[in-house]
């Protein structure tokens, strides 16, 4: 009887098909895992109740520029957000007037900044959108909570 099994061509024996299914229902399952991946993700990924904000300067660092992400749907951010850094090293403060540039990005003229912590509060006239939170400059982000 091992003699029939062993002469058999590898295609009519067990062990080969069953590790080919086994590989194919792993690579099905990755692939249906990126796939639930790339239709679920969240627009942002940021911690409990906090607001990324991405940040990057000119070329000659003279203008800021930062990313509010797509507005919640059937809204805008608004026109101009009131932007105040204030260093925590020693208190100075920067009162700054950003402009919106398209649909989800700002940018404003800023003096120049030295490396450290700051306080960061983003205001919008007219509107009840008040966020305050931290950046530890250079980081390329700050780091949002809605004030309540």
């Amino acid at each position: 009887m091992t003699d029939m099994h062993e002469n058999l061509p590898w295609h009519r024996q067990f062990w080969p098909w069953f590790i080919i299914v086994l590989i194919g229902s792993t690579v099905i399952a990755s692939l249906a895992t990126v796939w639930i991946a790339v239709v679920a993700a969240p627009d942002r990924v940021d911690g409990a109740g906090l607001f990324a904000v991405p940040v990057r300067f000119s070329a000659d660092r003279e203008i800021l520029f930062f990313d509010m992400g797509l507005p919640p749907p059937g809204e805008s951010w608004p026109q101009e957000l009131g932007v105040t850094l204030v260093a925590r090293n020693d208190g100075s403060t920067q009162e700054l007037q950003a402009s919106r540039i398209d649909e989800r990005n700002y940018e404003t003229p800023v003096e120049l900044l030295v490396p450290g912590s700051y306080k960061v509060t983003l205001q919008a006239d007219g509107s009840r959108l008040t966020l305050q939170g931290n950046w530890a400059y250079p980081a390329p982000v700050w780091k949002l909570e809605e004030d309540e």
